[in-house]
């Protein structure tokens, strides 16, 4: 079997190097490697650690190496069902779709050689979804490490399909990133808020504090007259029946749910896409499955037991009532 070797003799690259009559950058080009890389196999040899052939180069590539065929089909699989992908984004499709058996450095690397232009992770742009900080009058919450203690709220209004815009709501935990509801509407209304909250405690429990991610002003409703008419009040109120507080996200929390929500402006579109959806129904349905694997593709980062606490059954019952949009004077129904 044929040996493939590193372009140019180490010996010969390091003797001109050691001499000073190339420099590291020039010795690193002659042998088609990074310069750390030279720098390595420097190290290596006068450690007597380097294992070279016989005329004095480097054995290029390991025994585990795939064949071309293999790489020509995953650059194929990637240009014609995943363009534009991030490479960990790819991954897990190449992963839990079609079987894919290597590993995410190799595929990396595959893309990166045949430049597909598929980004790693943090070397491409996302659109920034506008965002707000909540205005509430506290210190605001610090970052917990127990899952059910802090959640955020977040909601965007992008086109998720192409020439349609829907707004995206989303609630999730700051120690584990877990979402816990996350739903696309025509419109962002307080209806939309305490839909996001209600899926979250009767899903999981109550939690101990919330970090909203729009300004008070956001949550509006057309009034009779069609002029619109605030409700962020009503959103304090129901939070404050449920004893959860509502606190202002200082710039480092809010730094950590951006990342997360950053993370679904780019993947979104593309999972929508690859499924041909254009109907929120559909897209909704696609959530629904969605968001599990979504989870088990981050795991959690949290410590400790859990913070939710299981509602009582009264509190169950009176859901209905707390989350209902009620006039100002109107007396709160008990059950």
């Amino acid at each position: 079997m044929p040996t493939s070797k590193r372009a140019g003799s180490f010996l010969e690259v390091y003797d001109e190097w050691a001499a000073g009559r190339i420099t590291q950058t020039q010795a690193a080009e002659r042998m088609d490697v990074a310069v750390r890389t030279f720098r390595r196999y420097v190290a290596k040899y006068r450690a007597g650690e380097l294992k070279l052939l016989e005329d004095g180069s480097i054995d290029r590539y390991s025994a585990l190496r795939a064949p071309d065929e293999e790489t020509a089909e995953l650059v194929r699989l990637y240009r014609q069902s995943y363009p534009g992908w991030n490479v960990r984004h790819f991954y897990e499709a190449y992963r839990d779709r079609h079987d894919g058996r290597r590993s995410r450095s190799w595929v990396r690397k595959c893309l990166k050689g045949e430049a597909t232009g598929a980004a790693s992770r943090g070397n491409g742009k996302r659109p920034s979804p506008t965002l707000q900080p909540t205005d509430c009058q506290d210190d605001g919450p610090v970052q917990t490490k127990r899952e059910g203690v802090l959640l955020h709220q977040l909601g965007s209004c992008r086109a998720w399909i192409p020439g349609v815009d829907w707004h995206l709501t989303v609630t999730f935990d700051d120690a584990t990133r877990r979402v816990y509801s996350g739903f696309f509407a025509e419109r962002r209304t307080i209806r939309t808020a305490f839909r996001g909250i209600r899926e979250t405690v009767e899903g999981y429990g109550l939690f101990e504090c919330l970090a909203l991610g729009v300004k008070s002003g956001e949550y509006w409703d057309p009034g009779p007259s069609g002029v619109p008419r605030r409700h962020h009040p009503q959103f304090h109120r129901a939070m404050s029946d449920l004893g959860i507080e509502v606190s202002k996200r200082p710039p480092t929390v809010l730094a950590r749910a951006m990342r997360l929500f950053g993370t679904l402006t780019g993947r979104l579109p593309q999972e929508l896409n690859y499924r041909n959806i254009e109907r929120i129904k559909e897209a909704n349905e696609f959530l629904e499955d969605y968001w599990p694997r979504f989870n088990d593709a981050f795991p959690p980062r949290s410590t400790g037991p859990p913070g939710f606490v299981a509602p009582s059954p009264n509190m169950l019952r009176r859901l209905d009532d707390i989350f209902r949009i009620k006039e100002r004077g109107q007396s709160e129904r008990t059950t």
